[in-house]
């Protein structure tokens, strides 16, 4: 099988129809197997149900991973196998956070949690990092995994100095409204590890 080709779904056709050929299509990479003659309706909904799957997968991936990477996994199956990695990691909470959300209440902390995350998640993007989790009021990231990246470290520091930057412009969007200024706490470490074969946790 292409990687590079395997994010195009293939339903397979025959007037053969038996097991034995049916798995061993699927097994090669099709995603379903249909007998002769065609039943269009049939044809149809396997079709439709194929690019559903699709799109929850991609749906899923993005979760996790950008756009580019996320393109990438769904072409590149290698680069999610099991191997050691060089990595780093980056931790983000925000201070203080108990006292803040009692203080304004808990629609408005919904409100100013979930744009504070998103803003410092697509940082983590654009410096082609990997979301791992968001940890109560906080997140944790990876860089060098699930794809090899020699400036890690470089990379994993240039998103603290941007996360840096967009947090103090949400503060002041903030301060305009009456709203208490928010600061956040970072860490990091440099760690060797193993990476699983697994989506969910994309790293370790």
């Amino acid at each position: 099988t292409n990687d590079h080709l395997k994010h195009i779904p293939v339903v397979m056709f025959s007037g053969l129809a038996d097991e034995e050929r049916t798995i061993r299509c699927i097994s090669s990479g099709a995603e379903d197997y249909l007998s002769k003659p065609v039943n269009h309706v049939l044809l149809d909904a396997r079709v439709n149900a194929c690019l559903r799957r699709r799109q929850a997968e991609k749906h899923r991936l993005e979760q996790y991973f950008s756009r580019e990477l996320s393109r990438e996994l769904a072409c590149n199956s290698e680069l999610l196998k099991t191997r050691d990695a060089d990595i780093s990691i980056l931790f983000c909470d925000i201070r203080r956070f108990s006292s803040i959300s009692e203080r304004i209440g808990a629609s408005l902390t919904i409100e100013w949690i979930d744009a504070t995350m998103s803003e410092l998640a697509g940082v983590v993007f654009e410096h082609d990092g990997v979301l791992i989790d968001y940890v109560g009021d906080g997140l944790m990231a990876i860089w060098g995994a699930p794809r090899e990246d020699a400036e890690h470290t470089q990379h994993a520091c240039d998103a603290v100095v941007e996360m840096d930057r967009k947090l103090e412009e949400l503060n002041q969007r903030r301060a305009r409204s009456g709203q208490p200024r928010l600061t956040t706490r970072f860490g990091m470490h440099h760690a060797a590890t193993h990476q699983r074969r697994d989506v969910h946790k994309p790293a370790m």
